[in-house]
């Protein structure tokens, strides 16, 4: 389960996608913080997120890759505000 804007999405229930190439790293910096600002400003679900990227911009990233990249960005934050409640 993932929680996102307060709401519990299972990882079960998300569609799955098979692609033959692999995203290049250079790609991934150039829609990551689209990406980021979709699901964690916005408060979409992954599904979403990847239809929006799918029509906007033609990036198809597999449910898996756009799970990896927020999960990924949110605990950094979660860490980074953690480390300067304490510190």
């Amino acid at each position: 389960m993932l929680i996102n804007g307060g709401r519990l999405y299972s990882f079960a229930s998300a569609p799955q996608a098979h692609r033959t190439h692999r995203i290049s790293d250079a790609e991934w910096d150039q829609q990551k913080q689209r990406i980021l600002d979709l699901y964690l400003k916005e408060g979409m679900t992954l599904p979403r997120v990847q239809e929006i990227m799918r029509k906007e911009r033609g990036f198809e990233a597999t449910y898996g890759e756009i799970l990896e990249t927020t999960t990924h960005a949110t605990l950094l934050m979660i860490l980074g505000c953690a480390n300067m409640c304490i510190g």
